[in-house]
């Protein structure tokens, strides 16, 4: 589990099909260690929830903030169990109304500087909700991840804007991850490099291992990052696809 509090999580979670990416300054995105485990932020806490001596509590759509958060809960429990009626059902609702998508505010953006944007607080950092129909930033403010494919030589091939989140596999020339869409572990986002996005059924799609980034080709656009991160993707013929991301926030 991210240092995100189950609580924060489980809200994005369960609202980021519709709602969600993180729009943070990088400079404030941050490893927390896990003890203590304290955030800086301007704003007062908010209380933790009670939660009942079982392990399996879960939050519920009611103990959400956000409304609108309410609403998108509520809204995947109507979707049918048939994966493929479900992801035709969401794009649908994407294509009337697009979803809040989070960003990471560019560096050298002032506080001054960020008027007109959501900017709220979170425990890895500060972030931002903004409505898009592509993962590409709305905003010249704004930035969000990418997963990069690189040659064997290090050499960029491709990138794909996508929000933080966790890399998948590949399918055709689409990456996907798992992105919010509340508990439908047999859904996925599918994001093209020009940043145009689909809900998926998880069928057939060619999975991606994870390995340490000495296992890959040096990319260094990720800099210092501690959250940069490798994968390899198998083709047929014994084809080998090295794509370096970033991890969420841990």
């Amino acid at each position: 589990m991210s240092t995100r509090h189950k609580w924060t999580y489980t809200t994005f979670g369960l609202a980021m099909s519709l709602t969600g990416i993180l729009i943070t300054n990088r400079s404030e995105r941050q490893v927390i260690p896990e003890a203590p485990k304290t955030v800086e932020s301007d704003k007062a806490a908010a209380p933790t929830p009670a939660k009942p001596a079982s392990t399996s509590y879960r939050p519920t759509c009611e103990d959400m903030d956000r409304q609108a958060d309410r609403a998108e809960c509520l809204y995947f429990k109507t979707l049918p169990s048939d994966s493929i009626r479900a992801a035709q059902m969401i794009n649908d609702h994407y294509a009337e109304q697009s979803p809040e998508l989070h960003y990471w505010i560019r560096d050298g953006v002032s506080e001054s500087q960020r008027a007109g944007l959501d900017v709220r607080d979170g425990p890895c950092g500060r972030y931002v909700l903004a409505r898009s129909r592509l993962t590409t930033p709305p905003d010249s403010r704004l930035e969000t991840d990418e997963i990069v494919e690189v040659e064997s030589s290090g050499n960029v091939l491709r990138r794909w804007p996508v929000p933080e989140s966790r890399f998948l596999g590949m399918m055709g020339d689409e990456v996907l991850i798992a992105y919010g869409l509340g508990d439908r572990k047999d859904l996925a986002l599918a994001v093209a490099t020009d940043g145009r996005y689909r809900v998926v059924p998880v069928g057939r799609y060619l999975q991606a291992e994870l390995k340490k980034l000495s296992e890959c080709p040096r990319y260094k656009g990720f800099g210092d990052s501690a959250f940069a991160v490798c994968s390899i993707i198998r083709e047929p013929q014994s084809v080998i696809r090295y794509l370096i991301w970033e991890g969420p926030c841990t």
